[in-house]
């Protein structure tokens, strides 16, 4: 028979309390001076730190700086966003890309607008059912703007977790994430939430690097598991990532009077209430002939001239390379054709797709700074 394990294989409740409190007093105690300086942290603002975590789901916080204020001043409070029409709201978020979160956005506070009289709910209920909130948003909001004990989890903070615990699962799947939750509510009960769960975003974006982390800096790597086993670039377990599928589609440009044709994205497609180029369509070709499908779509008799550029794109899975060709003739300006418009390359208040940005630098810049429609 085996006897009875050494007491001291079974830390006391006591004794792990005052290690999530020492651990909790190491983190704030690195955030406080290391942290990253940003707008939107602030302020308690639950609108502003609502904007805020939108703009920066998928995009680079460099981008976000750029953005968040200047979209504050446009829209002030929830009411103001829920008034604002497609062009507007995509110009505000112009440059951030996937906007489908700005649309969620606006739909969000539209309900908040009508059901809320304007505030940003602090429970948990209705601001979990508001469009475009999902657990991180979720998180991150109510306890970075109203204290509350959530967790956020972001890439960061999963790396992070991955590694203190030596996750063996997948931190994205429901064994992973609740480990990881349970670790940061116990953090909570010693911390204040919103800072805490700051604190281990910027640990994870400055120290708990992915390929190269600087465990010497670390304030955590006391407790560290993946530290101490000199194991930490195998944590977070991830699946095999699928490679990216390379495609390859193709655009057209007619010029008239200094504007280019372009292509009011409908619903349901990438993009949609943007400014695009008439195309085969991105991120796959409906067909393979321009000229062909253009006639198809959008009523145009025209040929395919010269290709003008390349520019290449990423949509999630998709690498794309996109050719650009002159259309010929360019329809006239008052029937330009089904779905089609002719609209100013240059007006930066129009919500041109980032595809076609690319274009009109590229245009630009080959031609010393003359566009060919001047």
């Amino acid at each position: 028979m085996t006897g009875p394990r050494r007491a001291e294989s079974f830390p006391s409740m006591a004794a792990r309390g005052s290690n999530f409190a020492a651990q909790a007093r190491a983190l704030l105690g690195w955030f406080r001076p290391e942290g990253r300086n940003m707008p939107w942290r602030r302020t308690r603002d639950p609108w502003a730190i609502w904007v805020s975590e939108i703009m920066l789901q998928q995009t680079r916080v460099s981008a976000v700086r750029e953005r968040f204020q200047e979209f504050l001043r446009r829209f002030p409070r929830p009411s103001d966003l829920a008034r604002a029409g497609d062009d507007e709201l995509l110009s505000a978020w112009k440059g951030l890309g996937y906007y489908r979160r700005a649309r969620l956005l606006r739909e969000g506070a539209r309900v908040v607008t009508e059901r809320h009289g304007g505030e940003v709910p602090s429970d948990p209920e209705a601001f979990g059912a508001l469009p475009g909130i999902g657990p991180y948003t979720m998180g991150a909001v109510l306890s970075i703007a109203f204290g509350l004990p959530f967790p956020a989890l972001d890439g960061n903070v999963e790396r992070v977790a991955s590694r203190f615990l030596l996750l063996e699962a997948d931190p994205k799947k429901k064994e992973g994430r609740n480990r990881i939750a349970r670790w940061i509510a116990s953090l909570h009960r010693v911390g204040e939430p919103g800072v805490l769960n700051q604190a281990l975003m910027d640990l994870g974006a400055l120290v708990c690097l992915p390929k190269a982390p600087s465990c010497g800096e670390c304030p955590l790597k006391a407790w560290c598991r993946a530290f101490r086993e000199g194991r930490q670039k195998e944590f977070p377990r991830r699946p095999e990532r699928t490679p990216p599928r390379e495609v390859t589609t193709q655009v057209g440009l007619a010029f008239r009077s200094g504007l280019v044709l372009a292509r009011r994205i409908p619903e349901k497609e990438i993009n949609q209430g943007q400014l695009g180029l008439p195309g085969l369509g991105i991120p796959l070709p409906a067909g393979k002939d321009l000229a062909v499908h253009l006639h198809k779509t959008c009523g145009l008799r025209v040929s395919p001239g010269p290709r003008l550029c390349t520019v290449r794109h990423t949509i999630t899975r998709y690498r794309i390379l996109v050719e650009a060709f002159l259309l010929q003739p360019p329809p006239p300006l008052s029937r330009p054709g089904k779905g089609l418009e002719y609209q100013d390359p240059r007006d930066p208040d129009l919500p041109w797709t980032t595809v076609a940005r690319k274009i009109f630098r590229v245009l630009e810049e080959s031609r010393e700074g003359l566009f060919p429609w001047e």
